[in-house]
């Protein structure tokens, strides 16, 4: 009896003599490389079956005939060639097959409790899941064309299958005698599988280069496979596969041309022995020059000194809107509702005045749940102009957003937001200028609670740089002209200063530091420093890095040592209506409050601004007016006054809140600590 490992050896044995009877020297190692590949296969099988059931399972099927079904198939393949003609073919394969296997037979039904001829089907339905590794010895007759003969083995790992006997005649009437008009039906796992299996194979395929480099192919197939055992043990049932399939090929490309030889070169002329390189060398030192002591001084160090700060930021109670729009404008900051329950006016402190007007509507918010009690007015205005022109019902919309925004974000009861509308504002800004329109587009809150409105005061740390000046000395030596010098001072690897120039640098180079820029940019270390030169021909120079301490003299540190401290206030009064210098009851009670915190040791600073709009002249004079008019008020006869007109804008003027904060009036307040053991 020839078993399965006999037909291997004989199949194996076969390829083997074919191969020796047709090697040849192969005439390029492009013809001999290995190809990898992936396919698949549309799968035709004709069944060979005489059985009527499956095992375990009833049927009263006489027997299941002949049956064509379908199926697909997925594989990955390696070609390893023996010479320019044949190579071996081998082919890891998954199959899925599905096959439906049917007989009709007379019967007799019960229709309304009378006998009748009828005809009932048995039907079989099933699957077939597999894992096959075959090998094929592959020749070619003619270029492109492939001749493939092999034999493998398969496993099935699975089977499945679902069965019945259905009425089918009558089609909607009848049953069986049971009084059913299907039985016998099952389905589940095919019981008895021979999962090994054994297939011989032969076909023919086409071979496709798809580029200029013979390095991807396609091939069409035709396999024919033969599946000699039966798939079920005890059962006559086996078969045949036709398969018509794509598979595309790598190969590992060709290696590149070698390039050309380089060409001949001519004999290098004679040169002269390379000149000594000219002399570079320079050193650089810093010292500090200060106006409280005539001399240089080498020994130094830059200090930061840490002040308690008073910052009082009044708020602006206006909203602006663009033009012909109630949406309120993004640029403002808005919470949702679980946001605001976190929220926290401590978390303003370090913002300027303008940063923190734009959480207005969350401090009124924030201000109205703390104080029940309180109620606001919102006044909804217009330009009065174009498409505004009488819109109050603009004006009406713009207030209701505002209070929208509270009622639905904040939970603020709406009886305690009552809401009006004008045309322009009660004092209007009027002025042909560009943007002075865009000030009477507004929401103006008011409220009968000074809770509602009253400045916003924070304790701040301010650090602030000892005021001095730092003067580089460079020296060089050089037998050649300098083309460019590079000075750097850098702190972490970041550069807080950088000077540099053409041709030879000046004696002195230096650096005021006493810039409140670079406040937040200096820390406690060290500054490290140093100097680069280069001459025409390319040579470069630097000098190695030196460092100038950086002391922090922290307010613990005062208290420790008691050393005389100083304590800052810094005020803003706002808001001064356009053109005017007049002092409202807002600056008033600003004014009292400050007055209240002088002392006979207080350094008192007055300056006044305004925006751009207007003559800058005449801006000047006003904002002398509006520091000499808080002077004044605050009867401190030796406060130092400026007006700064629009000289120094503070802040952006391109919205409308921008220059109503450029219209006011600051006021610094330096006090002596003196002997500070607080």
């Amino acid at each position: 009896m020839i078993t399965i490992d006999k037909l291997l050896i004989i199949f194996l044995t076969f390829i083997l003599i074919v191969n020796h009877t047709n090697a040849i020297e192969p005439d390029t190692v492009e013809a001999t490389k290995i190809k990898y590949g992936l396919g698949f296969n549309y799968n035709l099988n004709y069944h060979i079956a005489q059985f009527g059931k499956l095992p375990d399972y009833p049927s009263c099927c006489g027997s299941y005939g002949n049956h064509i079904s379908s199926g697909y198939s997925l594989f990955a393949l390696i070609d390893y060639p023996f010479n320019e003609q044949s190579y071996l073919h081998f082919r890891l394969s998954y199959s899925d097959n599905r096959q439906t296997f049917s007989n009709l037979e007379a019967t007799t039904v019960i229709i309304n409790g009378n006998s009748r001829d009828g005809k009932f089907e048995h039907r079989l339905d099933s699957r077939f899941a597999d894992l096959s590794l075959s090998t094929y010895y592959s020749y070619q007759p003619t270029n492109f064309l492939n001749l493939h003969i092999g034999a493998g083995l398969g496993y099935i790992f699975d089977g499945s299958f679902s069965q019945n006997e259905k009425i089918v005649e009558p089609l909607y009437t009848g049953t069986f005698s049971d009084g059913t008009r299907i039985r016998n039906s099952f389905n589940g796992k095919i019981k008895n599988l021979q999962n090994l299996q054994l297939l011989f194979s032969a076909g023919i395929s086409y071979e496709l280069p798809l580029d200029k480099r013979l390095i991807y192919f396609l091939y069409p197939e035709l396999l024919y496979s033969f599946y000699p055992l039966n798939l079920i043990k005890g059962l006559n049932w086996n078969y045949h596969s036709f398969r018509l399939g794509l598979s595309l090929k790598y190969k590992e490309p060709p290696p590149a041309p070698l390039p050309p030889p380089p060409p001949i070169m001519p004999p290098y002329p004679e040169l002269e022995l390379p000149k000594k390189p000219p002399l570079l060398t320079a050193s650089i030192k810093a010292v500090e020059k200060r106006e409280d002591f005539p001399s240089e001084k080498a020994d130094f160090q830059i200090k930061i000194e840490e002040f308690i700060s008073l910052n009082v930021r009044p708020l602006l109670m206006y909203v602006f809107f663009e033009e012909n729009s109630a949406i309120i404008p993004d640029r403002y900051e808005k919470l949702s509702l679980p946001e605001t329950y976190s929220f926290n006016l401590s978390q303003l402190n370090n913002l300027d005045p303008l940063e923190t007007y734009y959480h207005i509507l969350n401090i009124i918010g924030k201000r109205m749940r703390d104080y029940p009690k309180s109620t606001i007015t919102l006044t909804g205005t217009n330009s009065n102009k174009g498409q505004e022109k009488n819109n109050l019902t603009l004006s009406l919309n713009r207030a209701l957003a505002v209070k929208n925004y509270l009622v639905e974000n904040w939970k603020i009861e709406p009886e305690r937001i009552k809401t009006t509308a004008r045309n322009l504002p009660q004092t209007p800004t009027i002025s042909d200028e560009e943007g002075a329109d865009d000030e009477n587009r507004r929401v103006e809150i008011t409220s009968t609670d000074d809770k509602i409105e009253k400045a916003l005061i924070s304790n701040d740390t301010l650090r602030q740089l000892s005021s001095t000046t730092i003067r580089f000395l460079p020296k060089i030596i050089s037998e050649a002209q300098i083309d460019n010098w590079t000075l750097i001072v850098t702190q972490d690897n970041n550069t807080i200063f950088r000077k540099e120039g053409k041709s030879l640098p000046p004696d002195i180079i230096e650096w005021s530091i006493n810039d409140t820029i670079l406040n937040n940019k200096i820390k406690p270390g060290f500054l490290k420093y140093s100097f680069r030169i280069s001459n025409k021909f390319g040579q470069t120079f630097t000098t190695p890095q030196q460092i100038i301490p950086v002391e922090q003299l922290t307010i613990p540190r005062k208290r420790l040592e008691r050393i005389e401290d100083k304590e800052f206030e810094q005020y803003s009064l706002i808001l001064f209506d356009y053109g005017k210098s007049k002092l409202t009851k807002s600056h008033i009670d600003m004014i009292n409050f400050i007055k209240s915190r002088l002392n006979p040791e207080s350094f008192i600073y007055i300056y006044g601004y305004t925006d751009t709009i207007g003559d800058e002249e005449v801006n000047y004079k006003l904002s002398l007016a509006r520091a000499k008019e808080v002077a004044k008020a605050l009867k401190t006869p030796n406060a130092e006054i400026e007006g700064i007109g629009e000289s120094k804008i503070l802040y952006s003027t391109k919205y409308p809140e921008g220059r109503f904060y450029c219209r006011t009036v600051k006021i610094d307040i330096i006090t002596k600590i003196g002997d500070n053991n607080k």
